[in-house]
């Protein structure tokens, strides 16, 4: 091909060779635009070729702005510090300088909107493959904000409190800089550090000297002395300040006075010390934790306690000082503590060092830091192991005096010095008919206790001035009126260091009663065996009259005197009724008993009971329910029935009605016989049952005497209920 023909083809590899140029150019342009330190270029010439965006954050100037400028007019738009800045000599086109760099270096410029900002500058020269110079590379660094920082630090050093200081060459200390605080903490000035470096370690006692070389613990506490003579505490932290090749180039450091810090650990020691001392007098063990519950100290009761120093006890936690279940307990009694902060008391038991089960009541608050936080916890042990012997022992007493005061079977009452009840038993109970919750706080007086109210403050009075009353004999009332006899025996005692009245009453109203009962008996024995002796005697002449009245009455010429004849006959047969009743007093053995029931004698005999009554215009009402069958004699128990409803009749003036009644009642059979009177009076109740003895104009006194005699061989027992508004006499059949 001709040279012609090569020609376009070179043009072309040209282009080509230069659009790849131009592309690498873009690329390294991108690059460099996107760097963040200003960049400057600068031809072959001096003068300014390229910008980076970087480089207007720097100067204020726009990219384009400085294009062509040579580097001292660049400068001088600056206004770059004069001197600052070495000159830049480029070295002729094509000649080789080498491939030298700027030093770096330190200056201020102005920017466009004429602030003056610090920059560091550094640049190197460009060669092309051909070590041919083709211009340079110039890099600002904006170090505005270290220099601010640098003067705030500065400034900061200047007002601080502490010391602060830098020497280098350690092994002989040459100072670079000391701040005023010196002259506080030492009562020497800088300058006397700069000019005598000797005076620092001069300064320091000489029994701490050892700990700036045998030990790099930071912080370190030492003492220094005062140009005027105080001993002063200080903290010194310092730092080694290295090179590249690892020697050490210098030192800082910092000097705090802490002699009021010191002081008030001091105190605070002497407070603790104090503390610990306290509560090391205290003889119950006391204890305190942290929110962790680790142990963080107690007192000597406490090691004595567990058996352990308080150096074992003190960073370990419940668990690891009690095994099993009692350290679960306690850890949850813990736990919940923190989870509601407060107090928290229990009674529980622990195993004691010397082997022993101990009782224990633990006290326990939450204490706080501070910040209001929970910081802990501190328990205080009280050991009440003998308080719950004694307390045993003392219930155990209780409850013998209680045991005995209530199973007592006689009345007891404990009584106030002014006379107010202030407990009785159940025998007192039962003997008034009085609930204590009803009389409990009143006097006797109040309750109308006493059958004669003078009787109460005559006792108290005795009391009073002799301690004691032995068997006084005093008349009571029940709640349902009934008047009892009884035996007050009162002394002066001591309960719960209050003075009390102790008062036991022996009633004997049911003995005096049998006492009359067996006199009555025994006047019934009496009559009985001149009933036997002369009922005979005298039956059989009446008989005799009564025949012959009989056979006069018959006579003829006799006619005259046939009503004379039958008055004589009736008051025979009434003197015979007499004599037979007297005989039935004479008998004391059963006779003739067989089981029956009592419903079937009293309905035997009940129109005769009606038919007598409907005479004196009285009303019979029967309330019959079922019943055992028991031994009885049933002519006997006629004769009770008929007595008993006739004296319920003839007790009342006018109409009435008198009710019979039958029921079971804790194991007995009881008859009851019930009138509308006007009731008995307490003299006449006390004589009940006498033979002869009689309220009515007519009565021989003999029908009551009949029903007890006929109740005792029936082992029968009659108890009488009287009010005014009438009476009832209860027979009580045993069923054995």
């Amino acid at each position: 091909m001709s040279a012609e023909g090569q020609k376009p083809e070179s043009s072309r590899d040209e282009l080509e060779r230069l659009r790849k140029q131009n592309a690498e150019l873009m690329f390294y342009k991108h690059v460099l635009d996107q760097h963040p330190v200003g960049t400057i270029v600068y031809d072959n010439e001096g003068k300014v070729v390229y910008r980076n965006r970087a480089a207007k954050n720097v100067d204020g100037y726009g990219v384009e702005e400085l294009i062509g400028l040579t580097r001292e007019a660049f400068l001088q738009r600056l206004q770059v510090k004069p001197g600052t800045v070495p000159k830049m000599n480029l070295p002729a086109y094509g000649g080789c300088a080498g491939k030298d760099t700027y030093r770096l270096t330190e200056t201020t410029l102005k920017t466009k909107d004429e602030h003056i900002k610090n920059v560091l500058l550094t640049g190197s020269f460009i060669y092309d493959r051909q070590d041919y110079l083709l211009g340079a590379c110039e890099c600002a660094l904006d170090v505005s904000g270290r220099a601010r920082n640098e003067m705030m630090l500065r400034l900061l050093a200047e007002n601080a409190r502490d010391m602060i200081f830098r020497y280098h060459n350690p092994s002989s200390p040459d100072f670079d800089y000391v701040s005023p605080a010196c002259l506080e903490i030492t009562g020497h000035t800088p300058e006397d550090f700069y000019l005598h470096p000797e005076l620092f370690h001069a300064l320091i006692h000489p029994d701490d000297l050892y700990l700036l070389t045998t030990s790099r613990q930071r912080p370190v506490t030492l003492r220094v002395m005062h140009k005027n003579g105080d001993l002063k505490w200080v903290e010194m932290s310092d730092v080694l300040i290295y090179d590249q090749a690892g020697n050490c180039q210098a030192v800082e450091g910092i000097l705090r006075d802490v002699t009021e810090r010191k002081k008030l650990e001091q105190e605070m020691a002497n407070r603790l010390q104090f503390s610990q001392q306290l509560i090391d007098t205290i003889p119950s063990p006391v204890y305190y934790k942290d929110v962790n519950g680790l142990y963080m100290g107690c007192n000597v009761a406490f090691e004595e306690q567990l058996g352990l120093t308080r150096e074992a006890i003190t960073g370990r936690t419940v668990r690891e000082l009690f095994t099993g279940a009692a350290g679960d307990k306690i850890f949850e009694k813990d736990h919940k503590l923190f989870e509601n902060p407060g107090t928290q008391v229990y009674e529980s038991t622990f195993r004691h060092a010397d082997g022993t089960l101990r009782n224990a009541i633990t006290h326990k608050a939450t204490y706080y830091n501070r910040d209001g936080a929970v910081a802990g916890l501190v328990g205080v042990i009280t050991d009440i192991t003998e308080r719950k012997k004694t307390e045993k022992e003392l219930r155990i007493s209780n409850e013998s005096f209680t045991s005995i005061f209530d199973a007592g079977p006689m009345p007891i009452a404990i009584l106030s010095a002014a006379g107010e009840l202030v407990t009785v038993n159940a025998g007192f109970v039962a003997a008034t008919g009085y609930p204590s919750r009803e009389i409990i706080g009143k006097t006797l007086e109040e309750l109308n206790l006493l059958d004669n109210k003078a009787d109460a403050i005559d006792i108290i009075n005795e009391v009073a001035a002799k301690g004691a009353v032995k068997n006084r004999e005093i008349k009571f009332r029940s709640k349902d009126g009934e008047i009892r006899v009884g035996l007050l025996s009162s002394k002066l005692i001591e309960l719960a260091g209050e003075q009390r009245i102790l008062a036991a009453l022996l009633d004997y109203t049911d003995r005096k009663r049998m006492e009359e009962d067996m006199a009555r008996l025994d006047r019934m024995s009496l009559i009985g065996q001149i009933a036997a002796g002369i009922g005979h005697e005298v039956r059989n002449p009446i008989t005799s009259v009564r025949g012959f009245m009989q056979l006069l009455e018959s006579k003829e010429e006799c006619k005259l005197f046939v009503d004379y004849f039958r008055i004589c006959i009736n008051e025979l047969d009434r003197a015979n009724a007499i004599i037979t009743d007297f005989l039935s007093l004479a008998r004391v053995k059963p006779v003739g008993f067989t089981k029956h029931n009592i419903n079937t004698v009293i309905s035997d005999i009940l129109p005769l009971i009606r038919a007598d009554a409907a005479v004196s215009d009285k009303h019979i009402v029967v309330e019959l329910k079922e019943t055992l069958d028991i031994s009885l004699n049933e002519k006997d128990i006629h004769q009770l029935v008929i007595n008993l409803v006739r004296n319920g009749v003839e007790a009342m003036p006018g109409k009435g009605s008198v009710t019979i009644k039958t029921y079971f009642e804790d194991g007995k059979v009881v008859l009851a016989v019930q009138d509308e009177g006007p009731g008995i009076g307490p003299e006449v109740m006390r004589k009940l049952g006498t033979p002869f003895f009689t309220t009515k104009d007519t009565g021989t006194g003999l029908g009551l005497a009949v029903c007890y005699s006929i109740a005792q061989r029936h082992g029968a027992t009659i108890d009488v209920d009287s009010t005014p508004a009438g009476t009832t006499f209860y027979v009580r059949f045993s069923t054995d």
